[in-house]
């Protein structure tokens, strides 16, 4: 069985599950039920886990042939050693919920309670230099912002700006609305655009009544 395989896998770098994870892209959370049966790896994670750790496709897939590529026997790629993890290493990313009422009574902006984030620490603060106490997670909705980001895909946002202060992508709240635009500042007024040509864009005045910064997005998690 694939799980089995994976948890073999990792054994045999002498791999905890947040350093296997470190190594792959993805979260401490992730690998534990993938070693339980209970997530089966796509095509990109797999991808990865034998790009990174120099795994055998075949063996991974079918159980046959040699676990690692020829030459590779038991070994991380070079430049690859294993980072040194502990469960400390690794934060949740708290999920971003804001109830709409619409005509289909649906909740525009919600990660799955079941989806939460679990990041590498020192990525947070170090690449994106922000605090993982105001970082949110949400998953983008609508084709507004094709091809930047596309529905799906799952948005990381700085709960501390709450101004504009530099252009870039922003999520925001208008009469109770919230969306995901880029945001320019001209003297009083905020320009809100789309990338997707088929949108207009608008402008606001920055001390509008009801108008709210909730965040800047500072990084794109792609759907796969």
């Amino acid at each position: 069985m694939l799980n089995q395989r994976l948890r073999e896998l990792r054994k045999m770098l002498g791999l905890t599950q947040g350093e296997f994870a470190f190594h792959v892209g993805t979260s401490p959370g992730y690998v534990s039920e993938a070693e339980q049966g209970k997530k089966v790896p796509g095509g990109e994670i797999l991808r990865r886990i034998c790009e990174k750790l120099n795994a055998n496709i075949n063996w991974l897939l079918t159980g046959s042939g040699d676990m690692f590529l020829e030459g590779h026997a038991g070994s991380l790629p070079s430049g690859s050693a294993p980072v040194r993890t502990t469960e400390y290493d690794f934060v949740s990313v708290t999920p971003y919920r804001a109830w709409e009422s619409q005509s289909h009574g649906a909740c525009v902006w919600q990660m799955d309670a079941h989806s939460i984030l679990w990041l590498y620490r020192p990525w947070i603060e170090c690449h994106l230099r922000i605090s993982k106490e105001v970082v949110w997670s949400l998953c983008m909705q609508g084709d507004n912002m094709d091809p930047t980001l596309r529905a799906g895909d799952i948005l990381l946002v700085d709960g501390s700006c709450k101004e504009v202060a530099i252009e870039g992508i922003y999520l925001i709240c208008c009469d109770g609305m919230h969306a995901v635009r880029r945001v320019q500042r001209m003297g009083s007024t905020l320009t809100l655009s789309n990338d997707n040509s088929a949108y207009r864009d608008t402008d606001l005045d920055v001390s509008r009544k009801g108008l709210e910064i909730i965040g800047r997005v500072v990084a794109r998690l792609a759907a796969l």
